[in-house]
């Protein structure tokens, strides 16, 4: 029994040790929410070597050894939320735009960890989470019950509390989130009533697997310019919803005189107005929406509102807010955008080519249409 636990948590080493590797080689922009994974990922390292070690020790009763196992089931609690709050977080930066809400959050999950360290260091004398006999035999207190109903408790309240936002959360990210208020019950069930089971942290790395699968790899190939989907992601994506029935709206932009800029202030600056443009459509949809550089100075919005009206409203959005960007800016020039949109109603009646046909067709007549002045 003892070989095939350690077998699982070797297993369970390597896949984490790979998405380790993997994320930090390949992903060319450090953003909070890849550091924080990053650190979700060390967290359960560090839980399953301890918690590893500990079956390792138990094989040995000399006098080191139940001081050591001693020592290390104490670091093993002060750490064993750490995963799950790791993940709190990254959810929090991928859902919730509140600068205050955020920090509101780190406040409860730090006071849990406060809460963990205090039984804890109570634990020493009122062996209230765990014993170690002097034949080196490890014994659950009733304190570690309660730590898991704490935990359960916390992890149910989050999924509730995120209700709020389901709206905006992407659908790759919401099946991702559900995985994580499931997974982590049912492994914490099966760990509490079934002894040395690795039930627990080996779900947290199937959760981590799912998080780097569906989301981390994506945003790993990303534009590396703007950070925005590219074009195949996009094609991938409007492929899918042509398969549905619910109606949606795509919008093509085009930055009016690209190559007057380029020329003119040469391609730095063209880089810089990329940038720039998309910052703004990122900041004028939801996070449910898709926001893609489609190509050069091209980019789509795929809107998943079923509203045939919510395109105008994200056109307008995306015009003041470049507005307010070009009232502040003191660059020679003014960044100017034609916009054409198509709202497909029934996207099992249309094909991928005319769809991209018609959008095309709509952003060329605006742009023929605008007087452009700069």
């Amino acid at each position: 029994m003892l070989a095939t636990r350690l077998y699982i948590y070797v297993y369970a080493l390597l896949i984490l040790i790979f998405m380790l590797g993997y994320t930090l080689w390949n992903t060319s922009k450090r953003t909070p929410t890849m550091w924080i994974f990053v650190s979700a990922i060390l967290c359960n390292i560090a839980v399953l070597i301890f918690e590893g070690s500990t079956w390792i020790i138990m094989n040995y009763t000399d006098v080191w050894a139940v001081h050591l196992n001693f020592i290390i089931n104490t670091i093993l609690y002060s750490i064993n939320l750490l995963p799950m709050i790791s993940i709190f977080l990254y959810f929090d930066y991928r859902v919730i735009d509140e600068k205050l809400a955020r920090k509101r959050r780190r406040i409860l999950y730090a006071f849990l960890v406060v809460i963990m360290w205090g039984l804890n260091i109570s634990n020493y004398w009122t062996g209230i989470l765990f014993k170690i006999s002097d034949a080196n035999v490890y014994s659950r207190g009733p304190g570690m019950y309660y730590t898991i109903v704490i935990a359960l408790s916390v992890l149910l309240f989050y999924g509730i509390s995120m209700l709020r936002h389901m709206r905006t959360i992407e659908g790759r990210l919401l099946g991702v989130m559900f995985s994580f208020t499931i997974m982590p019950i049912i492994g914490a069930i099966i760990q509490a009533y079934f002894y040395g089971v690795p039930a627990m942290w080996t779900m947290f790395t199937l959760l981590y697997l799912f998080i780097f699968i569906f989301i981390e790899r994506e945003d790993m190939m990303k534009d590396t310019l703007t950070n925005l989907v590219t074009r195949g992601q996009f094609e991938q994506r409007l492929k899918n919803k042509l398969k549905k029935a619910k109606a949606f709206s795509l919008i093509m932009i085009d930055i009016d005189k690209f190559k007057m800029i380029n020329d003119t202030y040469g391609h730095k600056e063209g880089d810089m107005a990329l940038v720039v443009v998309a910052n703004v459509l990122k900041n004028s949809v939801k996070h449910i929406d898709l926001t893609s550089r489609y190509g050069g100075d091209e980019f789509m919005l795929l809107l998943e509102s079923s509203d045939e009206g919510t395109s105008r409203y994200v056109i307008d959005r995306v015009n003041a807010n470049l507005s307010a960007y070009n009232n502040k800016s003191v660059k020679p020039y003014k960044i100017k955008l034609s916009m054409g949109a198509y709202f497909i109603e029934e996207p099992q009646k249309v094909s991928y080519a005319d769809v991209l046909a018609v959008v095309d067709k709509n952003m060329y007549e605006m742009k023929n249409k605008k007087q452009i002045i700069y």
